[in-house]
């Protein structure tokens, strides 16, 4: 109703996935101050659900050349720090001809989990000692049912590296973002008092005088909207997004909220 569009997904983490040897156990330094500057926050699981993901959004009424600008962002949940990538369109395709196999984490169709498989060490003879030599981290690797070529050695471990396209994360304001500094929602994704006192303020407004600028200017809020979701009657719902998404728009010559609406929405922001 809002005239919204899947455009990507993101999922946190809270291990220090930018250490060397980080999600391994092998080959790790176990210092996180050691950092490895290849090591991305995506691992396999990330690159298999995120393709996923993609190939549902091309296979939707959005089609393969919309549906196909799909980012992930990989959060840092103990700093906040985001990234962004695009995987390539070989990963993806991959994926697809079920080329790249499930993820250990991942969850079967079945409901069980499958164990992860470990990466051997290498072992190494010097001077008649076996050494061991330090493997990347198991979980950046993609793991593939076929061999390829990967610096003219045949693999079937492909680095996630290889299927990510860096993206630019640029400073946005959304269309449906609100204009408070704080939430208008609670936890639980309901309205709070203060929200609830603010649109009935710019009810009151509107009813005397027929002005409906503040009404709108406090619906403009993707928040609050899918808060009264759960208030209104699906008609009156699809009403409102429809007048809300054309103020958004810059249409604001002859967009009203007719007095039924309003009725509706005073009685549910009063009931609940």
């Amino acid at each position: 109703a809002l005239g919204l569009r899947p455009v990507g997904w993101i999922y946190s983490y809270s291990e220090d996935r930018h250490a060397a040897g980080a999600g391994s156990g092998a080959g790790g330094s176990g210092n996180d101050n050691d950092a490895d500057e290849d090591a991305l926050p995506m691992y396999a699981s990330d690159v298999y659900y995120g393709a996923l993901l993609q190939i549902g959004n091309m296979r939707s009424k959005l089609g393969r050349d919309e549906g196909k600008k799909f980012v992930t962002l990989a959060l840092d949940g103990r700093s906040g720090a985001t990234e962004a990538f695009q995987l390539s369109d070989v990963s993806v395709q991959m994926v697809a001809e079920g080329l790249i196999s499930q993820p250990a984490d991942v969850v079967a169709d079945d409901g069980s989990k499958k164990k992860a498989k470990k990466r051997s060490d290498k072992s190494t003879k010097k001077g008649g000692i076996k050494s061991k030599s330090p493997t990347p981290p198991s979980d950046r690797f993609v793991t593939t049912k076929e061999k390829f070529l990967v610096d003219s050695e045949e693999t079937t471990e492909l680095d996630s590296v290889l299927c990510l396209v860096n993206t630019a994360l640029l400073g946005h304001t959304g269309t449906f973002c609100g204009k408070q500094a704080e939430s208008s929602v609670t936890k639980k994704g309901q309205l709070t008092a203060k929200s609830k006192k603010r649109i009935i303020a710019a009810l009151d407004k509107s009813e005397k005088s027929d002005y409906d600028v503040d009404l709108f200017e406090a619906l403009c809020d993707f928040n609050v909207l899918y808060a009264l979701d759960g208030m209104l009657k699906k008609p009156d719902m699809d009403s409102l997004c429809g007048l809300v998404t054309k103020w958004a728009r810059g249409q604001r010559r002859g967009t009203e909220c007719g007095r039924s609406l309003k009725a509706a929405l005073r009685f549910a922001l009063e009931a609940y």
